[in-house]
C-alpha cells in the first residue's frame, strides 16, 4: 500500500505542471480580467507583479509548487478570499451530484447490460443496445436542457434549476437533485452497459460455467454465484474511472442546473482568468481521480484474491 501511494507522486507532479503550463500558455492576459478594461497600464503592471505574472515561467511554477507542498492554494485573483475555502465551501455539492451521478450510471448500466448478456440477439437485447448506444452518443448538455424542458417547463414536476443541502430539507434536496443526477447517469450508463454486457458474456463461455451446469446446478444460481460475480470483477476498474467522466461531465452539469460546485468555480475562474483558482481546483479534481484508482486497486484485490499486489 505504502508503495502505491509513492507511485503516485509522480503523476500527482506530472499533472501539476500539466495544470500550470495549459493555463498559463492559453491566450489572454489576467491582468486585463482582473484590474478592469479601463485600467491604466501601470495598474496593470502592478497586478501582474501582485500575482507574480512578471517573473520567468519557471520561476511561477516553484512558487506555485512550493506553496502547495505548504498547504497553501492561494487567495483568488478576484475576490482574494483563499483558494481553499472557496473550493472547501464548493465541494459538498460537487460530491452530492457525483455520487448521485454514479449510484444512477451503476444502476442503469446493469439493467441495460445484464438482461442483454442474457438475453442475446433478443428484442430485450436490441432495446438495450439502443438505449446504450443512445445514451453514449447524446451530448450531456442537451440531455439537461430537454430534462428541464420536459419536467419543469412543461409538467413542472421538478425545479429547473438550484441547491440545496440534503441535511438542510431532505425531500427538496432530492427534488433539485433528481435531473441533474440522472443526466449524468445517463450519458455515462451507455459505455458501462455495454462493458457490462460483454463482460457477462465472455464469462458465461468460460469451463467453469458449463462445469457448474454439469452439476446440476439451478441456472439462476450458476448466473448469481458462478458468472455475475466473476463477470463484474473487472467492471470496477472502468466503473472507478467513470469517476472521472462524471467530475467532467458535473462541470457542464453544474452550469445547465445552477449547481454551486467545483465545475461553476472552475469555468467562473477560466472566464476570469483567475489563475490560483482555475489551478488550485483542477489539482484537487485530479487528486480525487487519484484517490479512486488507488482505493479501487486495493478493492481489486479484495474481490479477486488471484490479483497480489506484491513487488515486482
Amino acid at each position: 500500500m505504502l508503495r502505491r501511494v509513492i507511485e503516485l507522486l509522480p503523476v500527482l507532479f506530472l499533472a501539476s505542471i500539466a495544470v500550470f503550463l495549459l493555463l498559463h500558455l492559453a491566450p489572454g492576459d489576467p491582468s486585463y480580467f482582473i484590474a478592469g478594461r479601463d485600467a491604466t497600464p501601470e495598474v496593470r503592471e502592478a497586478v501582474r507583479q501582485r500575482m507574480g505574472l512578471d517573473k520567468p515561467l519557471h520561476v511561477q511554477y516553484l512558487i506555485w509548487l512550493g506553496d502547495i507542498l505548504q498547504g497553501n492554494l492561494g487567495d483568488s485573483a478576484l475576490s482574494g478570499h483563499p483558494v481553499s475555502e472557496l473550493i472547501l465551501a464548493r465541494l459538498p455539492a460537487t460530491l452530492h451530484l457525483t455520487v448521485a451521478g454514479f449510484i444512477v450510471t451503476i444502476l442503469l448500466s446493469l439493467l441495460a447490460g445484464i438482461p442483454g448478456a442474457l438475453r442475446p440477439n433478443s428484442k430485450m437485447d436490441h432495446v438495450l443496445s439502443t438505449y446504450s448506444a443512445v445514451a453514449f452518443g447524446i451530448p450531456v448538455f442537451w440531455l439537461g436542457i430537454l430534462f428541464i424542458l420536459l419536467f419543469s417547463v412543461r409538467l413542472r414536476w421538478l425545479p429547473p434549476s438550484g441547491y440545496v443541502g440534503f441535511l438542510e430539507d431532505p425531500l427538496r434536496s432530492l427534488r433539485f437533485l433528481l435531473m441533474p443526477a440522472f443526466t449524468l447517469g445517463i450519458a455515462n450508463s451507455g459505455v458501462l452497459s455495454r462493458f457490462i454486457k460483454f463482460s457477462v458474456l465472455e464469462t458465461l463461455q468460460q469451463d467453469y460455467i458449463r462445469t457448474a451446469r454439469s452439476k446440476g446446478l439451478a441456472e439462476r444460481v450458476v448466473i448469481r454465484r458462478h458468472a455475475l460475480r466473476n463477470a463484474l470483477i473487472p467492471v470496477v476498474t472502468v466503473a472507478a474511472l467513470m469517476v472521472g467522466r462524471l467530475l467532467g461531465g458535473a462541470v457542464v452539469i453544474e452550469v445547465v442546473f445552477a449547481w454551486p460546485g467545483l465545475g461553476r468555480l472552475l469555468l467562473e475562474g477560466i472566464n476570469n482568468r483567475d489563475y490560483p483558482v482555475v489551478q488550485a481546483t483542477l489539482l484537487f479534481v485530479v487528486l480525487i481521480f487519484v484517490i479512486v484508482n488507488l482505493i479501487t486497486d486495493f478493492l481489486y484485490v479484495y474481490l479477486d484474491p488471484r490479483v497480489q499486489l506484491h513487488r515486482r
